[in-house]
């Protein structure tokens, strides 16, 4: 559980609040104002956290690039199938004119 801390106190206590994350894990968020404006996490933590990000990032990257050759390869098939049915129906209007003629 993270500890709220403001930024005052931050500065005098700096070297102890240092100890307390990097030895012994603890969490600060550190307040202005009574606002929450930052947290203090140790490095460790830190890496774990962008790197579970960049995980996603590269897992929703590639599945958008799966997604994306599906939907272009759907586009190709459909654009194949419009162009047989576009000259399908220009050969029923074609033989439409010439009964009506």
């Amino acid at each position: 559980m993270s500890k709220n801390i403001g930024v005052a106190e931050v500065k005098k206590q700096f070297s102890a609040v240092i100890s307390e994350v990097s030895l012994k894990g603890e969490h600060f968020v550190i307040e202005k104002k009574g606002k929450p404006m930052a947290a203090m996490v140790s490095v460790k933590e830190l890496e774990m956290i962008e790197g579970s990000g960049t995980k996603e990032k590269k897992r929703n990257t590639a599945d958008r690039a799966g997604f994306e050759d599906r939907i272009d390869s759907n586009v190709l098939r459909l654009d194949s199938h419009y162009r047989q049915y576009e000259t399908f129906f220009e050969g029923l209007r074609t033989c439409n004119g010439r009964l009506a003629q």
